[in-house]
């Protein structure tokens, strides 16, 4: 069984699911269709789901050409794993954006006590720029020159969460860490819930490293493939995870808020 936190609206108080720090406990998708009696719907059919392959080639394009959920890719400084997992599902069609949580975009400097430290919204050209005059050795043998050459080839510069009220509604948000996936679920259960849109918070745990980056990234856009190929995601939710972990030997977390 997987184990979920569900957050939504205040009104949910009396499902009586536990509740510990703004967030419910629920252990299977049976709770999270009293959500739906809330709402005054019937509760979705829980149907079984079919083995998913990882899409390529034809495939791959197939579904590239049908997308229908909006990505929000989540780090703390929007720097390393998001814009790992941004590039990956661009490159492949989906509609994505990313974005970090931190109050500052920070880069490893020449020590741990010396990092570099800048705003978010400060293009990625500037600080590559910035940082290959200061020492391009160090920061090409570190990674931090071609990161973020990389990153200003997606977009122009890094974002933070909890400004990004502006850019619309996500249907699913991954974040790579603990810590981040706690923020957001906090800043999206502190918003206004007036449209009552379900986001589906994913936290798959990623080490802050380029290697580590790069498997993330492509497990995601695998999750990602499935979530694509289910006519809603609401329904299986609990069956796509729990295929995911057996598939890769790795636990997930998830939330579900609302808009």
């Amino acid at each position: 069984m997987v184990r979920t936190r569900f957050s939504g609206p205040s009104s949910c108080s009396g499902l009586g699911s536990t509740r510990s720090g703004g967030a419910f406990e629920a252990y299977s998708v049976y709770e999270f269709s009293y959500a739906f009696i809330l709402l005054r719907s019937p509760p979705p059919p829980l149907r079984s789901l079919l083995p998913f392959p990882l899409c390529s080639g034809s495939d791959t394009h197939r579904l590239s050409s049908t997308m229908r959920l909006r990505y929000a890719m989540v780090c703390s400084s929007n720097q390393n794993r998001s814009m790992e997992a941004h590039f990956i599902l661009k490159r492949e069609g989906f509609d994505v954006s990313s974005y970090g949580t931190g109050t500052h975009v920070k880069l490893p400097g020449p020590s741990l006590r010396e990092p570099n430290v800048y705003e978010f919204g400060t293009p990625y050209k500037q600080m590559y720029e910035e940082l290959r005059r200061k020492d391009p050795e160090l920061y090409k043998r570190n990674g931090i020159l071609p990161m973020l050459k990389r990153n200003l080839g997606v977009k122009t510069a890094p974002q933070r969460w909890q400004e990004n009220i502006a850019d619309g509604q996500f249907d699913v948000v991954f974040t790579f860490e603990e810590k981040v996936f706690d923020m957001v679920a906090e800043d999206l259960h502190t918003r206004d819930h007036i449209l009552l849109k379900p986001v589906l918070v994913i936290n798959l745990e990623v080490k802050d490293n380029h290697e580590e980056a790069s498997i993330g990234a492509r497990q995601t856009l695998t999750l990602c493939q499935e979530l694509e190929a289910t006519d809603r995601w609401e329904d299986v939710i609990d069956d796509v995870i729990s295929t995911f972990e057996q598939r890769h030997r790795r636990k997930v977390v998830y939330t579900i808020s609302f808009y």
